[in-house]
């Protein structure tokens, strides 16, 4: 029986672990009117799990052109 309860332990343990969110860094990019990148910036920190999809969907407005962030 104490064996069980620490296999058990084990995989709750594991599944914990294996559940923590994709953490990725990302930078933002500015294109000119011909899609040429102009400016990058790497953003600070990294973001994880439902951020990286906000942040990537998140619309840019520069001046000219288009922008936007990618995370890797």
């Amino acid at each position: 029986m104490k064996r069980l309860s620490l296999i058990i332990g084990a995989y709750f343990v594991i599944q914990v672990v294996s559940c923590k969110p994709e953490c990725k860094d990302c930078t933002y990019y500015e294109l000119n009117d011909n899609d040429s990148i102009v400016f990058q910036d790497p953003l600070d920190g990294q973001y994880c799990g439902d951020e990286i999809k906000v942040i990537e969907k998140k619309e840019y407005h520069p001046i000219s052109g288009s922008a936007y962030v990618k995370c890797e």
